[in-house]
């Protein structure tokens, strides 16, 4: 931002510069005037001193005596100090006060020579290069009937004037300074009472501007000034009013702009279409985005169109959500359709007496018992999901602090009969100590789920590795098997609800197709997140993150002497949880997953 000078100082340096100027062109004219004023001077006393010589020579010319005429000459100069040169029309020196005159250039050019022959009497100025000063040369023509006789020239330096003209300079200047400083005095303190009187106009309306308007300026002596401050008094009283409905309508518009989510843009007339348009386009820019455009005429006040305004709304994740909502209904449709096509079938077998063998009846019952504990399974993951997502939103878990080694032992013995019959190894890693402020059943139902699929969907004899550990402000529990793994096209939906990768398989194994989902669920309810690592034929990482809450901070930790995230030293009679015998809990219930 540049910075603007204070009028004191666009004042002041205005008329130190007027000031200036002009003294410096008054001494100038002085100068010039006085220099001006002696040369004329000095000119009138050489012709004088010239004229005098003229009467001497005048009888020698007719015809040129030159050993008289020279001789002539520097007797005169020796009695004046001033040197004289007699030249005949055609420039030859016949006579000099200083020099030889066969020794002397032609003076046919010299501009006084050429004058004088042409006007009776010239006078130039030139620097000598001998003396090293200038000259002043003044030279007159010996008349005759017909033509000049003869040009006697006289010739003084100027060194003289230059000193007195250097003297009366150095006074002019000293003269000329001081009336400039008193000038300055002056103009300063006339600037500064202007800027005062500016200053408080300036600091009024200041006041004005922060809305004390029952402030009023104090009326100044200058006609110009004191209008100004009465027409800003006057305004004060009239802004009082206006603002209230300035700010009024401002606040109605920042309402309206405030509340809305979309993006506009007004360009002018040159689109070709004024018919209101709406379309969705897909932007690849970070992800994938949908952009839902519409358009419409602007107007203006003579309802005539002067452009077009263009309205963007981001609708991806409503698109999103309605392509999930028909998924899922078709999912959940095919999900209960099945069980209950099945168990329509088999009671109406029943009920029309068709089957007479009592084994064949009761193996028909059992399949009707088999696709309602399915049909339960779905509807119970259902109703879980939903509760979990509004204690989420609520943040209404039942949150306390936990030993997450004691949640993984609880886990590992659910699935326990599962890993024993295929004789797959689990093996428990992480700190005795870490613990964290969860809601222990819901994350013990994300353990069972994430470890029931990870002893499914493995080879028999192999291993599965169940760790908790703490990077950083962040807690990781984390499940990896060496199962037959998951292909890379399948792993940005894996957690959506019902979504399968091999479905036959899947619903053999007993899964509803939303044991990943409610592990998704229960990670973000407490403000994490869940991923996956796998390829096929590898296995695969599924690894639950939640960050530390304040208390697991290191500081924290140092000051109230309590590590709430971070593992803590095992106590000596702490007992390796490898050994401990910890019985199932029969109150949760297996939410397989979705492979």
């Amino acid at each position: 931002m540049t910075r603007r000078r204070a009028i004191v100082w666009r004042l002041f340096v205005s008329y130190v510069l007027i000031t200036l100027g002009a003294l410096f062109a008054a001494g100038w004219y002085s100068m010039r005037s006085l220099e001006n004023f002696l040369l004329a001077q000095i000119a009138s006393d050489l012709t004088q001193r010239a004229r005098l010589l003229e009467n001497q020579v005048a009888e020698h010319l007719s015809p040129p005596n030159p050993e008289l005429l020279d001789a002539i000459s520097k007797r005169a100069g020796r009695n004046s100090e001033t040197r004289f040169t007699i030249i005949l029309p055609d420039g030859l020196v016949v006579g000099d006060s200083r020099d030889t005159p066969r020794h002397m250039d032609n003076h046919a050019g010299r501009p006084e020579f050429v004058g004088a022959l042409r006007t009776g009497s010239a006078h130039a100025v030139r620097f000598s290069e001998t003396l090293r000063q200038p000259i002043i040369y003044l030279a007159v023509a010996v008349p005759s009937v017909e033509r000049p006789l003869a040009v006697v020239r006289a010739a003084i330096p100027l060194s003289q004037m230059s000193s007195e003209l250097a003297r009366i300079r150095l006074e002019l200047l000293a003269a000329g300074g001081a009336i400039g400083l008193l000038a300055l005095g002056v103009t300063l303190t006339i600037s500064r009472r202007f800027a005062r009187k500016l200053g408080e106009l300036q600091r009024g309306a200041a006041r004005f501007a922060q809305g004390e308007l029952a402030h009023r300026l104090p009326v100044p002596d200058a006609g110009e000034l004191a209008g100004l401050a009465d027409s800003l008094n006057r305004m004060a009283e009239q802004l009082e009013g206006r603002m209230q409905t300035v700010i009024s309508q401002r606040n109605q518009l920042e309402a309206v702009l405030s509340s809305m989510l979309e993006g506009v843009i007004a360009v002018d007339g040159g689109l070709k279409s004024r018919t209101p348009m709406e379309d969705d386009i897909v932007v690849y820019q970070n992800g994938e985005r949908i952009l839902n455009i519409r358009s419409a005429p602007l107007l203006d006040a003579a309802q005539e169109p002067i452009g077009t305004l263009i309205v963007f709304n981001d609708v991806t994740q409503l698109r999103r959500l309605e392509n999930m909502r028909r998924d899922f209904v078709a999912n959940v449709s095919h999900e209960i359709k099945t069980p209950l096509t099945a168990i329509k079938g088999f009671v109406e077998t029943l009920n029309q007496g068709l089957v007479e063998n009592p084994a064949e009846s009761k193996r028909f019952l059992e399949i009707v018992a088999k696709h309602v504990d399915r049909l339960t399974s779905v509807v119970e993951d259902l109703l879980m999901l939903s509760r979990i997502e509004d204690q989420g939103e609520r943040h209404d878990l039942k949150r306390e602090r936990t030993r997450l080694r004691e949640i993984l032992h609880n886990a590992v013995q659910v699935c326990r009969p599962g890993a024993d019959e295929k004789q797959i190894r689990i093996e428990i890693a992480g700190d005795e100590a870490l613990t964290a402020l969860v809601d222990p059943v819901l994350i013990e139902q994300a353990v069972v789920n994430l470890l029931d699929n990870a002893v499914k969907y493995s080879d028999a004899d192999t291993s599965v590795r169940l760790a908790a550990e703490q990077t950083g402000n962040e807690i990781r529990i984390s499940v990896q098997d060496h199962g037959i793994g998951i292909e890379r096209k399948h792993l940005p939906r894996l957690f959506e609800r019902f979504y399968r990768v091999d479905k036959a398989r899947s619903r053999a194994m007993g899964g509803t197709g939303l044991g990943l989902a409610i592990v998704k669920h229960i990670s973000q309810a407490h403000g994490g997140h869940v991923d996956v690592a796998s390829a096929l034929s590898q296995g695969s990482t599924f690894t639950r993150h939640w960050p530390c809450d304040p208390l697991n901070n290191r500081k924290s930790i140092r000051r109230r002497m309590a590590a709430d995230c971070i593992p803590r030293p095992r106590s000596r009679r702490a007992i390796p949880s490898e050994t401990r015998r910890i019985p199932p809990r029969r109150d949760r219930r297996i939410s397989p997953d979705t492979r």
